[in-house]
């Protein structure tokens, strides 16, 4: 019956697309869908599949599975609309941006000559095995471009060693997932409300740290091993996660952590709406819808609510402080005193962390725990803790600055 019902989802978004010419539609069909996985009766009959989940995993799997093949199958029906229209994902404003678009249509245009687009191709990307389960996401405009390139060209032996080198690195990342698992229990705390209530702040702090870590090296195997054999296949999935100990803006979380969901959503939704425009306004606007999106993926609950309002926030007064960065004013002082404008950069973005740190508790544990920690630190606490916290933030952010610097620098030199 899953697969039924996910071969249903699959052939409803690909007749939509042979019979439509327009984006809007798909989206329509595509934004229907998955608020399927989010509202009764719907959430019942899929629970009732399969009668014999008492604890739930099986339905998780197929939520997870069907959110997944979600995104796959509304960028294969997009890029077939594109096809056919001829239309461009890409909208850019300046004269650079331009000549730079100039460029990209024409390497779209020879990409667009071997994309297919019948129902085989359709399953072929979405059903592509090492992939399916755990993703991550790839495009279906880069699946394409990569199948057709690794018919072309078998895997050379420094590949295949490269290959081999980051397999092992998976499987001991693997290992040490199931060690902190077995021997430390930071993630089974926050399921009792009164240990943590009754923790110190500096314990608190480090079983925070601790979570995100751990979060990020789950990511890490997830999307690790899927790519491991993908890679043997001539495809190049998305990298995985970025180490989150040093990433400090949203701008950079929203990047580096899932980049095919990163990708997808530029692709489709941000650069289409015309979030390369200067406008300021227009940006907002265009991260708005892209949040919105985000949430009725994730699942319409009051702690996603939380998580996605306060990402936004962040990234629309992170885009803010861009755009108040080339003003003129701005760039006289940050030429004439770095050091000093450096501090105060600093200084800025400490909150702005803070508010990341909490929003990031409301989703991996609910509401109740990231409230928690709010009370703890902020509610709860007094100037001593404040500035505990501001000065340790304000550290971690310089440090971060230099490792941002460093590997600019790296690849400018690359």
């Amino acid at each position: 019956m899953e697969v039924i019902v996910l071969l249903c989802y699959i052939l409803l978004s690909c007749i939509c697309s042979a019979y439509s010419s327009q984006k809007v539609l798909v989206w329509i069909l595509s934004i229907a869908l998955i608020s399927t996985l989010n509202f009764e009766p719907f959430i019942s009959w899929m629970r009732l599949l399969n009668p014999e989940d008492y604890d739930g995993k099986s339905y998780y799997i197929l939520m997870f599975t069907l959110a997944l093949t979600h995104l796959r199958y509304t960028s294969f029906c997009l890029e077939h609309v594109e096809h056919v229209t001829g239309t461009s994902s890409l909208q850019q404003d300046t004269d650079t941006d331009k000549l730079y678009m100039e460029i990209e249509t024409e390497i779209k245009d020879k990409q667009t000559d071997e994309m297919k687009f019948s129902l085989m191709d359709a399953f072929v990307y979405i059903f592509y095995f090492p992939l399916f389960f755990c993703g991550p996401i790839i495009t279906y405009d880069e699946f394409s471009k990569q199948m057709n390139e690794s018919t072309q060209k078998p895997l050379q032996e420094k590949q295949m060693i490269s290959v081999a080198f980051f397999a092992l690195r998976m499987i001991f990342w693997a290992f040490f997932n199931e060690f902190i698992l077995h021997f430390f229990y930071f993630n089974a705390l926050q399921h009792n409300l009164s240990v943590i209530e009754d923790m110190d702040l500096w314990t608190l702090s480090g079983i925070g740290y601790c979570q995100g870590q751990f979060f990020m090296i789950k990511y890490t195997v997830m999307f690790g091993i899927p790519s491991v054999v993908a890679r043997t296949c001539g495809i190049e999935p998305p990298a995985g996660p970025k180490c989150i100990g040093h990433i400090y803006t949203y701008s950079d979380m929203w990047k580096y952590f899932d980049r095919g969901m990163y990708s997808f959503i530029k692709r489709y939704i941000y650069l289409p709406l015309g979030g390369s425009g200067a406008n300021i306004i227009q940006k907002l606007l265009c991260s708005l819808g892209c949040f919105i999106f985000v949430y009725i993926w994730h699942g319409i609950e009051y702690y996603i609510f939380l998580w996605t309002l306060f990402n936004f926030i962040g990234i629309s007064l992170e885009t803010l402080g861009y755009w108040i960065d080339k003003q003129t004013a701005v760039c006289k002082f940050k030429d004439s005193m770095p050091g000093i404008y450096r501090r105060m950069q600093g200084l800025v973005v400490v909150p702005l962390f803070v508010m990341s740190v909490f929003t990031a508790f409301c989703f991996f544990g609910g509401s109740v725990i990231g409230y928690m920690y709010f009370q703890k630190f902020i509610v709860k606490g007094w100037l001593k803790s404040w500035s505990i916290v501001i000065v340790v933030v304000y550290c971690c952010m310089q440090s971060s600055m230099d490792i941002h610097d460093r590997q600019k620098m790296k690849k400018k030199r690359e």
